[in-house]
């Protein structure tokens, strides 16, 4: 594969936020960044990551399926999985069940207590409507099914719609959303804006050499 071109044939020029590569290198690089798109997402403040690593490959059982995430970050008594999904598959309520499951098992060493288990958020962000209703965020957890109050197991799902146009979401979320459909409206931000930022990360990776030959060899 020539060192100009992704394995899926388009120029490195053109590579942005929502190549799964790129979007896990900015953020992984970026704690400050992370947190802010988090924040933005789920609507509290995270005093801190405490770490952070991105492609983290999962696999819990020898012979059984195994994960990549894009992002895997901690904070105290938090853990956050963040992916970035392009091509529309109806088995991703599924994938989050097992991703969830398998992270579960990774986060609970040999003789801890259940308790000791952080609670964890799984986020897709999903570049299509996945379930029909233009909301731009749906939030799941467990309920019972008589009065709907939480189980309270620490574990929630939510899927990001960019394609959304319905629901309250923070200022900050909104101009992500929008930067992901068009990366051109990054122009119109303030220079300090952490969007802005995320695109400085961008240009600068796809203009490197060594991250070019970073990305060739990964998928040779």
């Amino acid at each position: 594969m020539k060192e100009e071109q992704l394995n899926i044939g388009r120029s490195f020029d053109d590579v942005g936020i929502t190549d799964n590569i790129m979007f896990s290198t900015v953020f992984q690089e970026n704690s400050e960044l992370c947190r802010k798109l988090l924040e933005s997402i789920l609507c509290f403040e995270i005093e801190k990551l405490t770490y952070l690593e991105r492609e983290k490959a999962v696999n819990t059982v020898y012979d059984g399926k195994g994960i990549r995430l894009d992002i895997l970050a901690r904070a105290t008594g938090k853990v956050y999985n963040v992916e970035m999904q392009n091509r529309r598959v109806d088995d991703i309520p599924k994938r989050s069940r097992f991703y969830q499951s398998e992270l579960d098992a990774m986060l609970l060493g040999r003789g801890e207590y259940y308790s000791e288990i952080p609670d964890l958020y799984e986020i897709f962000i999903c570049r299509f409507d996945l379930f029909g209703e233009s909301q731009y965020v749906e939030r799941f957890k467990k309920l019972n099914l008589r009065n709907y109050k939480e189980l309270g197991d620490g574990a929630e799902s939510i899927f990001v719609n960019t394609a959304g146009t319905a629901g309250e979401i923070t200022p900050e979320l909104k101009a992500f959303i929008d930067y992901i459909n068009d990366p051109k409206v990054v122009e119109r931000l303030d220079k300090g804006n952490w969007i802005r930022q995320v695109d400085d990360k961008v240009r600068f990776k796809r203009s490197n050499g060594e991250w070019r030959r970073n990305i060739c060899n990964l998928n040779q």
